[in-house]
């Protein structure tokens, strides 16, 4: 028997993992910010494997300026389409 492979990204709620109970809301930020720092340091990390540790930074800035542009213009988009719904 076969068994199923789930393919999506994120895990469904229920699977994901969570916070302690007792986690106050100042620290639920500081874990946060420590995972974001995280993610940054493994997107660099690649750009350090795919272009060297010379060019890693200025292909960092790059990549990080593309989608701070892909998220504006998404964002512009959603709201001039909620202006029109709103209309």
């Amino acid at each position: 028997m076969e068994e199923a492979v789930n393919h999506e990204l994120v895990a469904p709620l229920d699977l994901a993992p969570g916070l302690p109970v007792h986690t106050t809301a100042a620290e639920s930020v500081r874990i946060w910010v420590d995972l974001m720092k995280s993610a940054d340091k493994l997107v660099l990390a690649g750009f350090v494997r795919e272009v060297g540790p010379e060019l890693a930074r200025d292909a960092y800035a790059r990549w990080c300026a593309e989608q701070f542009e892909r998220r504006s213009t998404h964002l512009a988009a959603l709201a001039r389409r909620l202006r029109e719904l709103g209309k």
